[in-house]
C-alpha cells in the first residue's frame, strides 16, 4: 500500500529513492515479516548495521520507516509507529571534495570515452552544475531558444530554474538530439520505455570511477568544485547560488530572498557558465572561446 498509494504523491525523484533504498537496505532484511512483527529492535538492529558502512543512509532509512509506519498507522494497518521510540541518529559527515585539475581532466577524458546518450546525459549535468534529478526528469518542451526551464515540481528545493543556453550546452543539446533514435518527450528516455526518463546512473559512474581513476567520484560533487571554481574567478556567492539553486548560497533562505527577490540573475548566470565551461574545455584542451548567447531550435 505504502509504495502504491503513497510514494507516487511524493516528487518523482524523492519517490525513486525511497523505492531504491527500501530495496537496497529493508526488503533482504525485513521484508519477510509482517508490519507488526517489527518492532524497535530489529529496526534499530537494521540501522546499525547500515552505520557501518554509511552513517547518513542509515538516518535516511530511519525516516522512510517512520514513514511508513505512520502512514501504516493512518491507513489502518497497524496501530503504532515503532519508529516512534527508535533513539538512533548517526552523525552525518559532510562531504565536501574538491578534485585537483588533474583529477578533473582524468573524470572528463573518461567522460570522452562513452557512447551516447550517456556521454551527454553526464556532461549536461557538469556542464550546467544541475542536479542528477534535475537533468535526467527534463522534457524538451523544458527547453526554450534561450535557456533551460527546470520545472520546480523536480528541483529538489521546489524552485523553479532557468539555465542559460551558451554555447558549451547548445552543442551538448544538439548531441543528444542527433543520437536520439526515438522520439521521447525526455531528453534521457529509459531505454526500453520511452515514457519514462532514465534514473539511475551507477553503471555510468562505475565507469567513470574504473577509467578516470578517480575512485570516489560522485556527480554531486561536480556542485561543490564548481562553487570552488567559480569563488576563485570572482563570481559571487549569491550568483552561484542562483546558478546552482541552492537555498543557502544565495541567501534564498531569508526572508529577503524568499519574498521580495524576483531577479533571475539570468545574465549573471551566463557569466558564470562561460567561466565554468572555459575551465572544463580547457582542461581537454580545447579552446573555448564563443561566447555569444547560443539560440535553440528544436
Amino acid at each position: 500500500h505504502y509504495v502504491k498509494e503513497y510514494l507516487p504523491k511524493l516528487k518523482a525523484s524523492t519517490s525513486y529513492d525511497y523505492q531504491n533504498r527500501l530495496k537496497r537496505y529493508v526488503l533482504p532484511e525485513l521484508g519477510s515479516k509482517k508490519l507488526n512483527q517489527i518492532d524497535k529492535v530489529l529496526i534499530e538492529r537494521l540501522l546499525f548495521e547500515i552505520a557501518k558502512e554509511t552513517p547518513t543512509t542509515a538516518n535516511r532509512v530511519k525516516a522512510i520507516l517512520s514513514s511508513m509506519f505512520s502512514y501504516g498507522v493512518y491507513s489502518n494497518q497497524v496501530t503504532q509507529n515503532p519508529v516512534s521510540s527508535v533513539k538512533f541518529k548517526e552523525k552525518e559527515r559532510v562531504r565536501d571534495r574538491v578534485y585537483t585539475d588533474e583529477e578533473m581532466k582524468k573524470i572528463l577524458y573518461a567522460i570522452d570515452t562513452i557512447r551516447e546518450p550517456y556521454k551527454s546525459n553526464i556532461k549536461l549535468i557538469i556542464y550546467t552544475g544541475q542536479r542528477v534529478s534535475e537533468i535526467n526528469s527534463l522534457k524538451w518542451s523544458d527547453i526554450s531558444e534561450d535557456r533551460i526551464n527546470i520545472r520546480a515540481e523536480n528541483t529538489k528545493n521546489s524552485l523553479g530554474q532557468i539555465i542559460p543556453i551558451v554555447q558549451g550546452i547548445l552543442l551538448i543539446l544538439k548531441n543528444i538530439e542527433s543520437s536520439s533514435k526515438d522520439y521521447s518527450e525526455y531528453l534521457f528516455p529509459i531505454k526500453n520505455n520511452k515514457n519514462k526518463h532514465r534514473t539511475s546512473m551507477s553503471k555510468v559512474l562505475k565507469y567513470i570511477k574504473n577509467e578516470s581513476g578517480v575512485l570516489d567520484f560522485r556527480l554531486h560533487d561536480i556542485r561543490t568544485q564548481m562553487v570552488s571554481k567559480l569563488s576563485e574567478k570572482g563570481i559571487s556567492r549569491t550568483v552561484v547560488g542562483k546558478l546552482l539553486n541552492h537555498k543557502q548560497l544565495s541567501g534564498d533562505n531569508s526572508v529577503t530572498g524568499m519574498h521580495y527577490d524576483k531577479h533571475s540573475y539570468y545574465n549573471q548566470k551566463i557569466e558564470a557558465l562561460e567561466i565554468w565551461i572555459e575551465y572544463l574545455e580547457n582542461l581537454l584542451g580545447r579552446h573555448y572561446t564563443d561566447k555569444k548567447l547560443s539560440r535553440w531550435v528544436g
